[in-house]
């Protein structure tokens, strides 16, 4: 990865960050695709949360690091 798109990336996980409080936020990793690749972040928040943190997942393109939250499932695919 250029240092350039890692410095995007890494402004942009601190601007998730900041947006929205957790207390931990993790990069995931990247999808290679054919046209632009994809990055995928997690966001725990752990206090006032009883049992289970609350998970957030999120998305990134490479062309536009500006992270977004990914859709709900649809319960039509769950088999």
């Amino acid at each position: 990865m250029l240092i350039k798109n890692r410095m995007r990336l890494e402004l942009a996980l601190l601007n998730l960050g900041g947006n929205y409080h957790f207390d931990d936020l993790f990069f995931w990793g990247r999808i290679e695709g054919i046209e632009r690749d994809y990055y995928i972040a997690l966001g725990l928040k752990c206090k006032g949360q009883y049992e289970f943190p609350l998970k957030k997942f999120f998305w990134a393109s490479s062309t536009n690091t500006h992270f977004s939250e990914l859709p709900s499932y649809n319960p039509k695919y769950i088999s």
